[in-house]
């Protein structure tokens, strides 16, 4: 006689179901996001003009009271691509390879959200049918197993997200025709109220 899964279990394999579905892919307006320099959100603090920029482009700004943090996706890892010269009044091509939220309070305070480690764009990761691809999905998953993520500070989280990504990355680390954007891309979770 077989007994049912308690609720929990149940829910853990969804939530995990679900985040790794959030992890397949890494995706941001590029006509509705906040930079930051890394060194800026390494501080952990939105200058006041962003963070209000961020909080009007939340889904529910008519809805958000004063003192209500949101939570948005940092992209924390983005390759720009070189325009060739056929390209030039086009757009630079950006891959969003690597993401985190966090929670914005009012005044900017910028912190990582609990249990929500920092994750790579899976379709960036063999095997994967991708034109552009940095490193493969085995040596991420062996990385993760070997060093799980415990949270903690902004400080802390970001070494454990640049220990990940040189891991996944090798020493090479960019793919062809690419250089690191040494800017933080902010910008709004669905609907999203912390």
């Amino acid at each position: 006689m077989s007994s049912k899964p308690s609720h929990h279990s149940v829910l853990s394999y969804w939530h995990s179901a679900l985040l790794d579905d959030a992890q397949m892919k890494i995706s941001f307006s590029r006509d509705n996001l906040v930079a930051l320099d890394e060194e800026g959100f390494e501080k952990g603090q939105l200058p006041p003009d962003k963070t209000q920029a961020l909080r009007k482009m939340h889904p529910a700004s008519r809805d958000l009271a004063p003192d209500d943090s949101i939570i948005a996706m940092a992209g924390i890892r983005i390759l720009l691509g070189q325009v060739s010269h056929s390209t030039e009044h086009s757009r630079q091509p950006a891959l969003f390879c690597m993401a985190m939220l966090v929670n914005v309070s009012p005044g900017g305070t910028i912190e990582p959200l609990k249990d929500a480690p920092p994750w790579i764009n899976r379709e960036l990761l063999e095997p994967s049918d991708g034109d552009v691809l940095i490193g493969d999905l085995a040596t991420m998953d062996t990385w993760l197993q070997l060093n799980p993520f415990e949270g903690g500070s902004l400080g802390k989280t970001l070494e454990w997200a640049e220990k990940l990504w040189n891991a996944v990355t090798g020493e090479d680390g960019l793919p062809d025709g690419y250089e690191l954007w040494e800017r933080v891309a902010l910008q709004p979770a669905e609907a999203s109220i912390g």
